[in-house]
């Protein structure tokens, strides 16, 4: 619910390249919060790793332009994608303290099911006319990003975590401006 919620409104208030650079500090977000809470050592090549990656995402996203970067303009929708994204670090790394036995298909399940339910509940409060159908044309995409921009998307990413850790698992968030550049 954060993260969508900080995500949603906060793109609403930035640039794509905003969005785009503090979205590359996700991973490092859960790289140490990863540290704090389950004691992992981030060793010398985690932090190379990571700051590799963001620069990467620095030369993508303004295409290996300082004036761009010289440019840039803070707004207070970054204030909340940066909150979007310690909502994702805290989803990443907490539920390894308290949850064990679910699979990444449960995790995924529970996950979709109190989002969708706090994210309704905050639509009755802040935006009623939201709820309203869209049309059928809409339908289709609708669904196809539920289906896999929400469902296996969260699945994968639960399964990830499990078989590799937060730390490792949190690299691959710097494939996204990548998929998006293009």
């Amino acid at each position: 619910f954060g993260f969508n919620i900080g995500m949603f409104y906060g793109l609403q208030q930035t640039s794509a390249m905003n969005a785009a650079l503090i979205g590359a500090l996700n991973p490092a977000m859960i790289v140490v919060l990863a540290a704090v809470l389950h004691r992992e050592r981030v060793g010398g090549r985690r932090l190379g790793g990571l700051l590799l990656g963001l620069g990467g995402v620095l030369v993508v996203v303004t295409r290996g332009s300082w004036q761009a970067l010289r440019a840039l303009e803070f707004s207070q929708g970054d204030l909340l994608l940066l909150a979007g994204g310690l909502c994702w670090a805290v989803y990443s790394v907490v539920p390894r303290l308290f949850i064990r036995g679910l699979g990444p298909l449960q995790m995924a399940g529970v996950s979709i099911v109190f989002g969708m339910l706090t994210m309704l509940v905050f639509a009755l409060v802040a935006e009623p006319q939201a709820l309203a159908l869209p049309p059928p044309a809409a339908w289709p995409a609708l669904g196809f990003m539920g289906v896999f921009g929400a469902a296996l998307a969260y699945m994968w990413w639960n399964q990830g975590i499990v078989r590799i850790g937060p730390q490792r698992a949190a690299a691959y968030l710097n494939l996204i401006p990548v998929a998006t550049a293009g």
